[in-house]
């Protein structure tokens, strides 16, 4: 029969095994905390545009689309239905903001997606139809999105000449709404919904760990109890 492991083999045992379970719960894959797709049985949608352009004096156009968590988690990834018109040579800016007032607000986070990035070509009825994406961008993974919490999906260009087509239709989205804004603003909204999904990494449950830190607390104090036990029984 084998020997007995020592206490503190089983502390180390433990410890492992707390970061095992910590290791496993972050690296859950992302799930979808909101989104809005083109029904199957859809017969029309819309494209709306995004970008700075010049036509006869320099226009900036942005599209915004409010959406509503379903969940908690770290912003993964955003993806969305789009292509570009001729000459766009600015890179799109696709931004993540609070609400406030029904407006975007404060930029949270912001990633560059390279014009090169999104085709010149319009998507076919059958792509869109068939719930697809034409992008999606990757997030640093440090905004943490709040459950049941309005933001807005944010589509601009810092410079010209920039013209992408953001589609979006008119079925009902109960999360949020499709807003456009022109030169100095504000937004307003269009009656529609952009096509989108945001995907987050759920946060790591604290539970099991926490069992596994109080297991190491009380394994952690018997052995104290025990050594002071056995000192005094000695000295006596």
């Amino acid at each position: 029969m084998g020997a007995r492991p020592h206490g503190s083999t089983k502390m180390k045992i433990l410890v492992k095994a707390c970061l095992l379970v910590f290791a496993s719960e972050t690296s859950d894959a992302a799930t979808v905390v909101a989104e809005h797709i083109l029904p199957p049985t859809s017969t029309s949608w819309f494209n709306a545009g995004a970008g700075m352009g010049t036509d006869g004096k320099v226009y900036d156009n942005r599209q915004a689309q409010i959406f509503t968590t379903t969940s908690s988690g770290y912003l993964n990834s955003i993806s969305f239905n789009s292509y570009r018109l001729n000459p766009t040579n600015a890179d799109l800016r696709v931004s993540v903001t609070s609400i406030i007032g029904g407006q975007p607000r404060t930029v949270l986070e912001s990633i560059i997606v390279t014009s090169i990035a999104i085709s010149s070509k319009s998507l076919s009825s059958a792509f869109l139809l068939g719930g697809n994406f034409s992008n999606t961008i990757s997030a640093t993974g440090n905004l943490l999105l709040q459950a049941n919490t309005q933001y807005a999906i944010v589509f601009s260009t810092s410079s010209i000449e920039a013209n992408y087509r953001l589609y979006g239709d008119y079925s009902a989205y109960s999360g949020g709404s499709n807003l456009s804004f022109q030169n100095s603003g504000p937004f307003r909204t269009n009656g529609g919904n952009l096509l989108f999904r945001v995907s987050a990494t759920p946060i790591p449950e604290p539970g099991s760990l926490m069992m596994c830190i109080l297991s190491a607390s009380f394994l952690i104090t018997t052995r104290k109890r025990s050594r002071t036990m056995k000192g005094a029984a000695e000295a006596t």
